[in-house]
């Protein structure tokens, strides 16, 4: 009850314990000042202030998985600039202080280009006792290590922020690991058809079979480098990181990416196709089974018996042709073996549940650059290699594989990594 005469609020009673006046029946929240009736003075109460309310809108799928390539492709990229930038230093600044003991121990300083100091101290009559040409390729390998171990740091950095879900784990039975040892030498078959074509058809001694030679026993840790360690770095890298972190994605455009970036990293056409198939079987196989420890062993096979020829050839022992007759057999029965067990799930990975997954895999940064680069050097270093040969059947065969190398790359990015279809129904 208010006051008629103040307006004032009355609990009780029948005076206005303001004014004392009487207590009058009255409207709520009016007052007589004398006249006319007016309305109390209205409180002023402060402005709100309305703040800008950030939506977490989370990201579609197919921009997750984008997201998650370009990172991949980067993470490649790092990979590959550590490892490269690291050996081509240890080599060069090894080949310098090789060089430049060696012209102390003479007596004289020869300046000049530092290509010109190594190829002095590989490729001289007695470099197969050298120190100085051990000490380069210790340094080399070294550096590699250092470059590799670095590289995947970086790219389990790079990769962090896509959560990567690790496969589930299981143990391959003897059955299954021959399963994946003839899938192995099947598709190393069809890199050594592919991939030495023009050493196939134009025989030619090669700058690397020349090093070999050279050398001698100083090539034996990079020997055991490429039994030992470069299977136990590059599976890693490129299936425990890459191929792993990927697979939340879809299994088989993981499979698939990770291979072909592995084969590009090689810089040849010729380790690019056994890089490549190799890859496949690497990735379905790890996996498959969830242990990287599988494809580290088939690695190491892979790498030890293509290396068999130079280990003999330590010991002034030439097993070329046996070799190679061996190679052909393995091959096509791996490649049987392929074709028999087919339908195997161990070659089948999942596909990618995103629609529009092809997009998603290459449409981005990370991953054009790091397969245009990929591509660029391994032409390039395809051509100067038979250039260099002197023989221009080779030179232009070469040519022809390297197309091959393109053509094959551009059928993987059209034709795979496809997700499923997901149909839209239409209003009625």
């Amino acid at each position: 009850m208010y006051c008629s005469n103040c307006g004032a609020y009355v609990t009780d009673g029948n005076f206005c314990g303001n004014c004392g006046s009487p207590v009058k029946p009255a409207l709520a929240g009016w007052y007589n000042t004398g006249s006319p009736w007016q309305s109390p003075p209205q409180v002023r109460y402060p402005a709100p202030v309305y703040t800008k309310r950030v939506l977490n809108v989370p990201d579609t799928p197919e921009k997750e998985m984008k997201r998650g390539f370009n990172r991949g492709g980067l993470a490649v990229l790092a990979l590959y600039g550590s490892f490269s930038v690291l050996g081509s230093a240890f080599l060069y600044i090894a080949a310098i202080i090789a060089f430049a003991c060696s012209s102390f121990a003479m007596g004289e300083f020869v300046t000049g280009d530092t290509w010109d100091a190594l190829y002095e101290i590989l490729y001289s009559s007695d470099a197969m006792g050298s120190p100085g040409a051990l000490f380069v390729v210790l340094s080399y390998v070294v550096g590699m290590i250092l470059g590799l171990i670095i590289g995947i740091k970086l790219m389990q950095k790079i990769l962090k922020r896509i959560n990567p879900v690790a496969p589930e784990v299981r143990e391959l039975t003897p059955k299954e690991f021959f399963l994946a040892m003839a899938f192995t030498f099947g598709a190393w078959g069809l890199g050594v058809a592919l991939g030495n074509l023009p050493d196939i058809v134009f025989p030619t001694e090669s700058a690397g079979e020349q090093l070999y030679e050279a050398l001698g026993m100083n090539m034996l840790p990079f020997y055991i480098y490429t039994i030992v360690g470069a299977p136990i770095l590059e599976e890693l890298s490129f299936r425990k990181v890459l191929c792993g972190g990927l697979s939340k994605f879809g299994k088989a455009p993981a499979v698939i990416v990770s291979a072909l970036l592995f084969g590009l990293m090689h810089r040849n056409s010729g380790q690019f196709f056994l890089a490549f198939f190799g890859g496949l079987v690497f990735g379905c196989v790890y996996l498959y089974s969830g242990k990287i420890i599988y494809s580290i062993l088939l690695h190491g096979i892979i790498n030890f018996i293509a290396s068999l020829p130079q280990l003999f050839a330590l010991g002034n022992i030439d097993i070329e042709l046996g070799w190679e007759i061996a190679v052909g057999v393995l091959g096509l029965i791996g490649v049987l073996f392929i074709i028999m067990c087919r339908k195997h799930p161990m070659l089948h990975p999942e596909p990618s549940p995103i629609p529009n997954s092809r997009k998603a895999v290459f449409a981005n940064v990370g991953m054009r650059l790091a397969v245009i680069g990929g591509l660029v050097l391994t032409v390039f270093a395809d051509i100067i290699a038979q250039y260099n040969a002197g023989e221009a059947g080779a030179c232009l065969l070469q040519l022809f594989v390297s197309s091959v190398t393109i053509a094959l790359v551009i059928v993987v990015i059209t034709c795979t990594c496809k997700g499923k279809k997901q149909g839209v129904s239409r209003p009625e």
